[in-house]
């Protein structure tokens, strides 16, 4: 079990077991025992909308119990993406580690993997932020736009006879 913090600082206790996998299979049609035999990892780990809507109905007798629907849940979410695809990913794994040890260690690299990726990319973005790229970048398309839109508008003056 995993403790989760929404951004209004209400905790959530992140749970899996049988009985919160048959209400993923009832309610979203996702059978998580699937997940070394589909793409159900890939698109958990892509996909924060679905992700943040498997949490909300991993969690849902909680948020019943506190009146919180869907929509109010999501947008408490907003800023924890890191900690949703982590709480997910570890709870599977764990669920794994005490049925299937092979796909707890699968499951463990490709989360290693997913994060090390996500990680080089946030350095590459924050590199290419420091090192001013973007915003080069951006002036160089808005000068190009704006030198067409300045040229035309010459050529439109130079060919209105005066009054």
């Amino acid at each position: 079990m995993r403790i989760l913090a929404d951004a209004n600082g209400k905790e959530w206790s992140v749970d899996l077991n049988t009985f919160v996998l048959q209400r993923l299979r009832n309610e979203l049609k996702i059978d998580l025992m699937t997940i070394f035999e589909t793409d159900l990892l890939k698109r958990l780990m892509d996909d924060i909308v679905l992700a943040v809507e498997v949490l909300y109905w991993v969690v849902k007798p909680q948020a019943d119990r506190d009146n919180i629907g869907p929509e109010a849940f999501a947008i408490a979410m907003k800023g924890r993406y890191a900690q949703v695809h982590t709480v997910l990913a570890e709870e599977v794994h764990d669920f794994f580690s005490s049925q299937d040890r092979a796909k707890a260690a699968i499951l463990r690299m490709a989360m290693t993997s997913m994060r090390t990726m996500r990680e080089k990319t946030a350095d590459k973005a924050d590199e290419l932020v420091t090192d001013q790229v973007i915003e080069r970048m951006v002036e160089s398309e808005v000068q190009k736009i704006f030198g067409e839109f300045t040229t035309s508008m010459q050529g439109l003056s130079a060919s209105t006879p005066p009054a």
